[in-house]
C-alpha cells in the first residue's frame, strides 16, 4: 500500500525524511510463509514492495522477524527433537536467511532487523500454540516451557544462537543488523 499514491508522495516528502520504513518479511520460500502466515502477502509481493520502496529513494530495513526454531542451530542448543516430529516444516533455512539478507543488501536496504519467536499465552495465539507446545517444553532441560513477559521463550542460548545465526550473515555480507530491542531501548 505504501507503494501507491497518495502514501508513496508522503513518505517521501522532505518534511518527513527522517522516516525509516520496516518490512516483515521472515521467510524466502513462499511453502513456509503459506503454512505459518497463509492470510498474509506472498513473499514475491513483500520483496517487490521493498524494492519499490528502495527504488522510489525511500529508506527501507528488511525485518526477519520472527526467528524460528530451526535446524540450522546445533542441536547441542536445541535440545528439542526435529521439527517434523512436530509436524511443522522449516521456515528458515540457512540458505533461507542468506538469500533475505543478500537481497537487502543488493536494494540497498539500511539494516536488517530480527528477534526470536516469543509464543503470547493469550487466547488469541491459540495456532501458534497448538503448533509449539511441545517443542518450547522440550527446548529446555528441564522440559517445563518458561515464560516471560506474557510469551513463551526458548532457553536463552538459543535465542542468542538464532540472532547471532543472522548477524554473522549480515557481517559477511556488509549490511548492518540490530536486534529489535536496540530499536525500542533507542527510540525517542
Amino acid at each position: 500500500m505504501l507503494c501507491e499514491e497518495p502514501y508513496l508522495s508522503t513518505i517521501r516528502s522532505q518534511q518527513i525524511k527522517t522516516l525509516t520504513v520496516q518490512v516483515s518479511c521472515a521467510f524466502w520460500r513462499d511453502e513456509a510463509r503459506s503454512f505459518y502466515e497463509p492470510k498474509a502477502p506472498s513473499v514475491g509481493k513483500r520483496l517487490d514492495a521493498i524494492k519499490s520502496l528502495a527504488r522510489e529513494g525511500v529508506d527501507v530495513e528488511l525485518r526477519i522477524d520472527p526467528l524460528f526454531p530451526s535446524a540450522r542451530i546445533s542441536r547441542e542448543l536445541r535440545i528439542h527433537n526435529d521439527l517434523t516430529d512436530y509436524g511443522i516444516p522449516e521456515a528458515q533455512t540457512q540458505d533461507d536467511i542468506e538469500q533475505l539478507v543478500c537481497f537487502a543488501k543488493e536494494i540497498g536496504a539500511k539494516a536488517v532487523i530480527a528477534k526470536p519467536l516469543k509464543v503470547p499465552i493469550s487466547n488469541n495465539a491459540q495456532r501458534c500454540k497448538d503448533w509449539f507446545v511441545e517443542l518450547y517444553r522440550h527446548a529446555w532441560p528441564s522440559g517445563r516451557r518458561t515464560v516471560s513477559g506474557g510469551s513463551w521463550r526458548l532457553p536463552p542460548i538459543y535465542q542468542e544462537a538464532l540472532v547471532s545465526s543472522v548477524q554473522d550473515i549480515c557481517l559477511k555480507a556488509g549490511i548492518e543488523f540490530r536486534h529489535c530491542k536496540h530499536d525500542v531501548a533507542t527510540r525517542k
